[in-house]
């Protein structure tokens, strides 16, 4: 399975893709033993124009 698209073109350091419970929970303790912190540029993604989209996919597939 792979990350949602607009996650992806995100992208960065920040995501963290697992598969199954024990990659989770391996990034999880990676974490808690070195916390880091990111700043995200999310100027150009809109909630509500994702909003709107995933309203039109849902009309569609309905």
């Amino acid at each position: 399975m792979r990350p949602m698209q607009d996650v992806e073109k995100i992208g960065g350091p920040h995501i963290s893709v697992y598969r199954t419970q024990e990659e989770f929970i391996s990034i999880i303790k990676e974490l808690m033993e070195s916390p880091r912190t990111f700043s995200l540029d999310l100027e150009n993604h809109s909630g509500k124009k994702k909003s709107r989209q995933f309203e039109e996919t849902l009309k569609a597939i309905s």
